[in-house]
């Protein structure tokens, strides 16, 4: 396992949707690469800054029409991830209503490995 992998708290889980991050002077559009509770990786050949606080929008697509994941969020690591090779930044997330909490750990627990309980 990579230094890089070591120093996450929760696992991230593949998950490549759209997403918007718009800071001061900067909007994007562009993928999600992983997600967890608190944080996700979005792929950018120019990467915002360190410490850069930003809105997220990760875009949903259900037979139901669209929904977005909102958040307001810090640049907490940004590069060329090691396992993937894209270039972007990981952002945490500082704070997300209520509704778009929910939606996240639906999406969070959905996508989750099962894992089975020894017998």
């Amino acid at each position: 396992m990579s230094e890089f992998a070591n120093r996450r708290r929760l696992t991230r889980l593949p998950f490549a949707v759209e997403v918007e991050v718009r800071a001061k002077d900067h909007t994007s559009k562009s993928q999600t690469r992983d997600i967890n509770m608190q944080g996700v990786f979005v792929a950018q050949e120019e990467p915002l800054a360190l410490g850069t606080e930003c809105q997220v929008e990760v875009v949903l697509s259900s037979g139901e029409g669209k929904m977005a994941i909102k958040a307001n969020g810090v640049v907490v690591w940004q590069g060329r991830d090691p396992e993937s090779g894209l270039q972007g930044v990981g952002i945490k997330f500082l704070e997300l209503d209520p509704h778009s909490q929910e939606i996240l750990w639906l999406v969070v627990r959905y996508n989750s490995p099962i894992e089975e309980t020894p017998q």
